[in-house]
């Protein structure tokens, strides 16, 4: 890949035969072309393939410029993620959509008979299974973001396609 060419992943939690894992879609871009004035200007498409297993990024240091997940990024302590709540009120009908992540209290209990409980006590309303059905990607993600990362690591952010579909219509 030429130097002036980045490398962008997009990644999102899927199942890959029997087993849970992750979609990744990688293409290359313009490096002059990733200012917030300029539009994106697409070289080619890379790949997209589903991988089994954990979220392994470490041969991707000083290839790969940023990575757009649609996973929660950043736990609240108390209370819904602000994210989540901004993201549902820009959405307005289409708000359900989007599935809040509860304190991370709630994201570590393992039964979601127990997680639903702490999260009425914690928050005033119940988990919806689908929300707490991700909490193992969002544990490892969150395990993988705030372990010490080496310079030239990819920047992370945060995606939400609900966001991004409504912003293009």
């Amino acid at each position: 890949m030429s130097p002036h060419h980045q490398l962008l992943l997009g990644v999102d939690a899927a199942t890959v035969g029997s087993r849970k894992g992750w979609a990744v879609v990688a293409a290359t871009w313009e490096a002059e072309c990733l200012g917030p004035a300029s539009p994106p200007c697409f070289v080619e498409h890379l790949a997209a393939l589903a991988r089994p297993g954990p979220l392994e990024l470490g041969g991707l240091v000083g290839v790969v410029r940023a990575i757009g997940i649609d996973i929660p990024i950043g736990l609240a302590q108390h209370g819904w993620r602000g994210a989540d709540l901004a993201g549902r009120h820009a959405l307005a009908s289409r708000a359900s959509t989007l599935f809040p992540m509860p304190p991370r209290a709630v994201i570590e209990e393992p039964h979601y008979p127990s997680a639903n409980e702490l999260s009425r006590r914690l928050t005033g309303k119940g988990l919806s299974k689908q929300s707490h059905g991700l909490r193992m990607r969002v544990l490892e993600l969150d395990g993988l973001l705030r372990a010490p990362h080496s310079p030239g690591a990819p920047e992370w952010f945060e995606v939400h396609p609900e966001l991004s579909f409504a912003a293009l219509a």
